[in-house]
């Protein structure tokens, strides 16, 4: 007893001191963390600011202003070198030949002016955007094809120029520099070099701009230094504070009246048997009431027995190596596409619906290989996205459909329908474009040609145009695929789902069918989307397709909200399940896993080949299909 209060005795006089030192420190530092957040939230704030309205990162913007300027000023030496050869008056022949750049092209085309004005802009909203969004977001990847087809344009009306076949050229435009008088050489110098007066003052805005920018984030990564510096030596403070103060007596010694046993450690031997007893059959008892979908017992388990289980799709690698594998996954798509047309007459269109009780099921997967597996079968198919927020299967398209020129010169009133076919005979016999030949038939100008080729070109068509009242057939695009044509969303986007009624997507129905044998509708997850509701209950079948892994109770929800919409519910597909699932399906076990030595070699079709991308799943039949139709 008197030797444990002779150490606490001792401990309190060596520690006692530090501890109220420590918390003046721990005091200081508390405050100074204060501070730096305050400080910090500010530069943010400014930050914020400055790209809210565009001072953001302007690298790329920078870059391009150069160029402009690097342009004017080649454009100004081209002048110069003209006005002296004229002064030199060498022959036309020693003369060097000018190079003609969109630039040169756009002070006498209305049109070349326009792209590059578009493609300015595109510029820097891809520059923005993928600074905020990433380079894989679909805002991105929208912008840059209509980059792309906008770059295209541009070459167009180059190629165009070269030939002497420019459309849309101005009565009045400017020469080139061999035809130009010294005059007006001179004139054009002068208003060149105005031009690049202005660019270089907007250059050096833009240069400024930049830097402050970059300066304030320098002094927001200080003070995030600072202040992490001291969070850190405020946790070290508070471990030795833990450590060497705060002392806590418990007992001075007390002598003992009685003998005392210890039984602490039979006591931790029980706890612990006990403990690990509780987990275990916690992990046990989780595994039974599992609700979510495993094995192929589950998902029967999930829908009641009236409605049958269509198909079982297994879960494929992205590159196809086993042929097996592609086989049993085209037979499976063929099967459930068999069983759907059970229910239709041989003269009927057959219009399926597919969707599923939340995102990432396959359900625009199965659409596409459906639609695949129906144009093997013979039937000239309609693939439909309307899925307006998820968009895969417009996300999947490889070029973007647009307007045809004659449709943009009737809806803005300057030629007529019946001329349509006029100018495209005339169009054919000649071997020129649709607008060339509307001109030389004196029914447009070459300026009404440019401003419909603009609305053209920032016009994409799909299934927001045909429930408008365009003509189907303008708004949907080859898959480059026999017999699968698609209908892209066009314009529509998410604003848009109020659009949506099921009268409107009944009228569209029957519409495709006058020019379709089958219809596949990829629309959104039946739980989180409202034109989902409105397509199901118009369609003649709908598939529910869900994955191994989803939850059960969103499946036997998405079934009632089905049946709450009136639709005819067709069945449902248990997608990416196992080997074992498939063997014992009942649907996919008679496909042998062996492969017969004269079977046709299985070989993916080039890409190019395409306006559609295709999943694993959709890549195996149209491999299959593909490979079938060499072997015959």
């Amino acid at each position: 007893m008197v030797a444990v209060r002779s150490v606490i005795d001792s401990y309190r006089k060596t520690y006692g001191d530090n501890d109220a030192d420590n918390t003046q420190r721990l005091q200081f530092l508390e405050d100074r963390k204060v501070a730096l957040s305050n400080e910090l939230k500010t530069l943010k704030d400014r930050v914020q600011s400055q790209a809210e309205d565009g001072s953001g990162s302007l690298d790329q913007v920078y870059q391009y202003k150069q160029a402009e300027v690097n342009r004017t000023e080649s454009r100004i030496k081209d002048i110069e070198l003209a006005i002296a050869e004229r002064g030199s008056n060498l022959p036309a022949a020693s003369q060097p030949a000018q190079v003609v750049t969109p630039e040169m092209v756009a002070i006498s085309s209305l049109q070349m002016r326009r792209n590059l004005d578009v493609k300015h802009d595109l510029q820097i909203k891809i520059a923005n955007d993928v600074r905020r969004l990433g380079e894989k977001h679909q805002t991105v990847l929208e912008d840059q094809a209509m980059l792309q087809q906008v770059d295209e344009d541009i070459d167009q009306i180059l190629d165009a120029y070269h030939k002497g076949e420019l459309p849309g050229a101005n009565a009045a435009a400017a020469p080139s520099t061999n035809e130009m008088s010294v005059e007006q050489l001179k004139s054009s110098g002068k208003k060149l070099e105005e031009m690049r007066a202005k660019e270089k003052k907007e250059l050096a805005e833009l240069g400024k701009k930049n830097m402050q920018f970059k300066a304030l984030q320098d002094e927001l990564e200080g003070v995030k230094s600072r202040l992490d510096e001291t969070r850190q030596r405020i946790e070290q403070l508070s471990v030795e504070g833990s450590v060497s103060g705060r002392l806590t007596v418990v007992s001075s010694g007390d002598k003992p009246l009685q003998p005392d046993k210890d039984r602490r450690a039979a006591f931790a031997a029980a706890g612990g048997m006990g403990l690990g007893a509780l987990g275990f059959g916690s992990v046990l008892l989780f595994g039974l009431i599992s609700r979510t979908v495993r094995h192929i017992d589950d998902a029967r388990r999930a829908t009641p027995a009236a409605h049958r289980l269509l198909g079982v799709l297994p879960s494929l690698p992205s590159d196809l190596s086993d042929p097996d594998q592609v086989t049993i996954a085209a037979h499976s798509v063929h099967q459930i596409r068999g069983l759907l047309q059970l229910g239709h007459s041989a003269d009927e269109c057959p219009c399926i619906a597919v969707t599923s009780p939340s995102p990432g099921a396959g359900k625009t997967s199965l659409s596409i290989a459906l639609g695949l597996s129906f144009a093997a079968s013979g039937s000239k198919t309609l693939l439909i996205d309307c899925d307006l927020i998820g968009g895969g299967l417009t996300s999947a398209v490889t070029k973007i459909r647009k307007r045809r020129i004659g449709y943009v010169l009737v809806q803005k009133g300057l030629i007529k329908e019946e001329d349509v076919e006029r100018i495209k005979s005339l169009a054919r016999r000649s071997r020129i474009r649709f607008g060339e030949a509307a001109v030389k038939l004196g029914l447009v100008s070459s300026q009404d040609v440019d401003k419909a080729m603009d609305t053209q070109s920032r016009s994409p068509v799909g299934l927001r145009e045909a429930m408008a009242g365009e003509p189907l057939q303008n708004c949907v695009m080859n898959s480059g695929i026999p017999g699968l044509f698609l209908l892209p969303l066009g314009s529509a986007r998410r604003e848009h789902a109020g659009q949506l009624s099921p009268a409107a997507v009944a009228k569209l129905m029957a519409l495709a069918r006058k020019y379709f044998n089958a219809i596949v509708i990829d629309t959104g997850p039946i739980l989180g989307s409202f034109e989902a509701s409105v397509v199901t209950a118009a369609a003649d079948e709908t598939v529910l397709t869900f994955s191994r892994g989803e939850q059960r109770s969103l499946i036997e929800e998405s079934v009632s909200r089905l049946n709450e919409l009136g639709a005819t519910f067709a069945g449902v597909v248990f997608n990416r399940a196992h080997d074992a699932d498939l063997r014992t399906s009942g649907i996919s076990s008679s496909i042998s896993r062996s492969s017969p030595s004269n079977a046709p070699e299985i070989k993916l079709l080039p890409m190019s080949d395409r306006g559609i991308k295709l999943g694993p799943v959709a890549e195996a039949v149209a491999a299959l299909t593909e490979s079938a139709a060499n072997a015959s």
